[in-house]
């Protein structure tokens, strides 16, 4: 019924549009500037008096409306925080008007007030937002480039309704309405980016510095010419361009990180950009490169549930594990970003290049506590690790006359995730544990205080290595024809048609080897390693002990704020010789060949949409639009015996798989928005969405374990992509005085949410449905599958953005931006539950019987409170700006039981930015960040029992921005 209303109506504005086409025909074209700097004012509104024709300004503050009435007219040109024009013009029949118009800051009368550094940049953001006709958050150029943030999921985890992942403290994914980064679309000049995940379609957005950037775009309601595959929302980041005239700027800072107590942090970033023939041929070249320390510590616990299942109170939980590391870490980020655009008379063409690199080198030494097997190791870890993330794409936008409007795009985009060696040596101590002193019921801390820490008992037990390499390949070909329209004064707009042809390719390959050195033989080491370290002494076992291997340089040291103390680190550069001459016995892990897989996916689209203004007030946008998807899959079936001790090329059943699949969705959309007054809206949404399943869940690998009661874990190749429906409703009220206050609700219904089954194979109906013969009787199966029962999330935002220009004296300065958001879901999850009866006498045999429990629960990674506050100030040459974020906890895993949910605690994190203009073409800035040393909690159960502890300490930035 909802398609078919959308049809109609679709049909209704199509109707009158050909005979109203020659109706109207004078074109006016112009610009919109700051009468004081001269600089482009986006999102201006340039509308003619009495009727519905209008037109927005774009990127370079240009405006185009190709139907305008002709003969005497009045031209109102408005901008929120600037003194609106009328102006009078005579529109040539059948000709062109060019327009220009200047308009001033709207400010006290008799003050020479100029707008201020962070004000620019707000009141940008407002406009753009009020001018677009969909549900949107925006950050714009002029904020990013006067106090930029680390980086861009920095800069998009300010704006309402966005949380964000961190990781060591650094923002990397942007979880969009309580809906984590796989449920959301990025995209870099309207390309979509290629995941940057080895498991889900997510984007890191750690990669992409923010001073690359001339905007970005947060839409929370799609239309038709918009790719379907965002449910929680699509993130727009725009690349900067070339403007009128030579522009360059530079950037140079360098840091430190309180943590490490290290100075080796710094930051370059340089742009140039000018044009050239006649301004026809414009050349923007930025590029930039970074070090950051994201040193951290971290406590890692996992617990075993000792309550009853028929127990719902009690929250027993003991310690089976407590992971405690101390890592040192450099991020290095290169980048760089080419943008060609000629200037023809009838549009333009653009070239975008971009490219980003991050390396990432670190040291880890961890001890791990296991009292369940009284055991405790110690390793050093040592991993290289690099992700690229390149993009091309080549564009044009072409005006065919008073008729129509023509843009085409072709791109191709990769990323390359390189792991090329991550090596490991652990020591191994049994009986490693006083029992007189072990208490596990009382927390993690407990539990190495029991630790006997006996280094002549702990001998040198394994070497292990892997290198990993994923690469995701996008094709691209797009085209989009607008239509314009208008019949009499007061109906007016544009339809609006398009395909898109995207290709996809992705490839994952692992590699993992291993080899044990507490014995020799066929499959051991320990002979060459004693041959490797003569010297070395032995453990009180006769292996290769860790007393020769212990690093003198690094004691036994207090981490996580002193409440936890690192007790024995391996020596790092005997580690490496280790791995380097022993690297030829060490035997392939097959088992690792079950990750990898290959993966094509294409996906066809069009659409169908047209906006409707009916008069200057009332915008009506409906739509269609349809993806067909098909996929085919390359993976591995193999099966691993019982027995570690058979675990080798030989005994270790591997063979191909293969898979296909094709379906497609029709995704109707509508948007309302309506003007009642002139400083106050509303704007309402339904639209129709999808997430396509994670390639590793979809693909047709096969794992059978036969150790133990037996494993199965397989992927689905049949898995349906979840569908949203999408209802959203948002009122704002704005002026030049309270700037731009907007009081939002949405709601989600999302069939088909993909989750981990777990079932056991208990009976032939089970083996039957799950199609496995006897052989695999009580066998555990896990497996993504659909849920069948709907999940909902809905929630609240809160949105204020204001500067106090308007004040007299030193008040005029105050900039405010502040938002809070509500968010609740509902879904559920299945558990596997187990009961057991006992038999009759005289043997009383006991009989396990396994069922699925549904148990109703919220979304991973949704918080049920996200809130910002920055409160700015500019004043003469100074500028600076203090913000807080405040994110309630969220679920992390939904763990065995209720028991064992695991959640991040609520983490408040304060940051302070300053500039001072040292000359007109010079200016310093400080940033500090994490200003409490905040770490990232996470709680298992009811909250008193630590899950995960990791600090990542303060840092400090200092540099000098110049701009001639």
């Amino acid at each position: 019924m909802t398609r078919l209303c959308l049809l109609l109506m679709l049909a209704a504005a199509l109707a009158p549009s050909s005979a109203a086409a020659a109706a109207l025909s004078t074109v006016l074209t112009g610009t919109v500037t700051d009468a004081a700097t001269g600089d482009a004012l986006i999102g201006a509104t340039v509308r003619i008096e009495g009727t519905a024709v209008g037109a927005a300004t774009d990127l370079n503050g240009a405006y185009r409306i190709a139907r305008a009435p002709s003969g005497p007219q009045v031209v109102i040109v408005s901008y929120l925080g600037y003194v609106e024009q009328r102006i009078e013009a005579d529109l040539p029949e059948g000709g062109t008007r060019r327009l220009d118009v200047e308009l001033a800051l709207d400010v006290i009368v008799g003050e020479g007030v100029e707008i201020t550094a962070q004000a620019e940049g707000q009141v940008a953001a407002i406009n753009q937002q009020l001018r677009s006709n969909q549900i949107v958050s925006v950050v714009s150029a002029a904020r990013l480039q006067e106090i930029p943030d680390a980086n861009a999921a920095e800069s998009v985890g300010r704006l309402p309704g966005i949380s964000i992942q961190r990781d060591a403290g650094e923002g990397q994914n942007v979880v969009i309405r309580g809906l984590s980064p796989k449920y959301n679309n990025v995209t870099v000049n309207g390309v979509a980016l290629p995941s940057t995940n080895a498991e889900t379609r997510a984007t890191d957005l750690s990669m992409i510095s923010s001073e690359m950037l001339a905007g970005v775009e947060v839409y929370k309601s799609l239309t038709p010419d918009q790719d379907a595959d965002a449910i929680g929302g699509s993130v727009n980041f725009r690349l900067q361009g070339a403007p009128d005239g030579l522009r360059t700027q530079a950037l140079l800072q360098n840091g430190y990180n309180d943590l490490s107590g290290s100075f080796d942090q710094y930051k370059g970033n340089a742009s140039v950009s000018n044009r050239f023939f006649g301004d026809r041929l414009g050349v923007f070249f930025q590029g930039n490169l970074e070090r950051v320390d994201r040193s951290s510590e971290r406590l890692t616990a996992d617990y075993q549930n000792q309550a009853t299942s028929s127990d719902t109170a009690s929250t027993v939980l003991r310690v089976d594990e407590v992971y405690l590391r101390d890592r040192t870490e450099d991020r290095d980020r290169y980048g760089a970003s080419l943008m060609l655009d000629v200037r023809l008379p009838m549009g333009t063409v653009q070239l975008t290049n971009f490219v980003n690199r991050l390396d990432r080198t670190y040291v880890s030494r961890d001890n791990t506590y296991n009292p369940a097997e009284s055991s405790v190791t110690y390793d050093i870890r040592e991993a290289d690790l690099r992700t690229d993330v390149l993009s091309t794409a080549l564009s044009g936008d072409f005006n065919l006359g008073d008729v129509a409007q023509l843009d085409v795009t072709v791109n191709r985009s990769l990323s390359i995730l390189d792991t090329p060696y991550d090596s490991r040596a652990r020591f191994r101590e049994n009986s490693a544990f006083d029992p007189a002193l072990l208490v596990r019921d009382e927390g993690p801390a407990r539990v190495p205080e029991a630790a006997v820490g006996d280094v002549d008992n702990t001998f040198f037990e394994r070497l292990d290595f892997s290198d990993q390499r994923g690469r995701e390949r996008d094709l691209g070909a797009q085209g989009n024809l607008q239509v314009p329209y208008a019949l009499g004064s007061w109906l007016s707009g544009y339809v609006k048609t398009g395909g898109k042809l995207r290709s996809k390719s992705r490839e994952n390959d692992n590699t993992q080897r291993y080899l044990y050195l507490y014995f020799g033989g066929v499959n051991g080491g320990l002979d060459e390693l004693a041959e490797l370290f003569p010297e070395a002494e032995r453990s009180t076992g006769g292996q290769i002990g860790l007393r020769s291997f212990l690093d003198p340089e690094y004691t036994a040291d207090e981490i996580l704020d002193g409440g936890f103390t690192l007790a024995q680190a391996p020596r790092l550069d005997l580690a490496r010789i280790a791995q380097a001459e022993l690297d030829s016995l060490m035997l392939q892990a097959v088992w690792g060949d079950f990750r990898d897989y290959t993966a094509d996916e294409t996906v066809g689209a069009g659409y169908l949409m047209t906006e409707i203004n009916l008069g200057p007030r009332v915008m009506l946008l409906p739509g269609i639009r349809y993806e067909h998807t098909q996929t085919s899959y390359r993976a591995f079936f193999g099966r691993t015996p019982s027995t570690l001790s058979d675990i080798d090329d030989v005994q270790v059943t591997l063979r191909d798989t293969t898979s296909e699949q094709s379906y497609g969705n029709w995704f109707p959309m509508v948007q309302l928005r309506v003007r009642p007054t002139n400083w106050f809206d509303v704007r309402l949404a339904y639209t129709e969405t999808q997430s396509r399943p994670d390639f590793r869940d979809t693909s047709p690998q096969l794992r059978i374990s036969d150790a133990g009661s037996g494993l199965i874990t397989r992927g689905t190749p049949g898995l349906r992509p979840a569908q949203a429906q999408n209802l959203d409703a948002y009122v704002s009220f704005y002026s030049n005085r309270i700037g731009l206050f907007s009081v939002g609700g949405f709601y989600k219904r999302i069939d088909g949410v993909i989750y981990q089954s777990d079932t056991r194979l208990q009976d032939e109906a089970s083996l039957a449905e799950a199609g496995f013969g006897e052989e695999f009787l009580n066998y555990r199966l896990l497996e993504p599958r659909n849920l069948d029962n709907p999940t909902t999330v809905r929630g609240i935002e809160v949105d204020w953005q204001s500067n106090l220009q308007w004040l007299p004296g030193p008040l005029s300065g105050l900039v405010i931006n502040a938002n809070a958001s509500r968010i609740f879901s509902n879904t559920e999850i299945r558990r596997l539950r187990s009961e057991t009866t006992v038999g009759p006498p005289p043997f009383y045999f006991p009989t396990v019987t396994y069922f699925t429990e549904t148990e109703e629960v919220q979304l991973l990674d949704q918080p049920d409170w996200i809130a910002n506050v920055a409160l700015g100030y500019d004043r003469g040459p100074f500028s600076g700006r203090v913000s807080v974020l405040y994110q309630e906890g969220n679920l992390t895993g939904y763990g065995n039981s209720f028991r064992t949910v695991g959640y991040f605690d609520t983490y408040v994190r304060w940051d302070a930015q300053a500039n001072y203009r040292l000359v007109p073409a010079v200016t310093l800035f400080g940033q500090l960040n994490n200003l409490t040393n905040r770490p990232d909690l996470a709680l298992t159960s009811a909250g008193f029992y630590p899950g995960q502890n990791e600090f990542y300490g303060r840092s400090f930035n200092l540099g000098l921005r110049i701009r001639p």
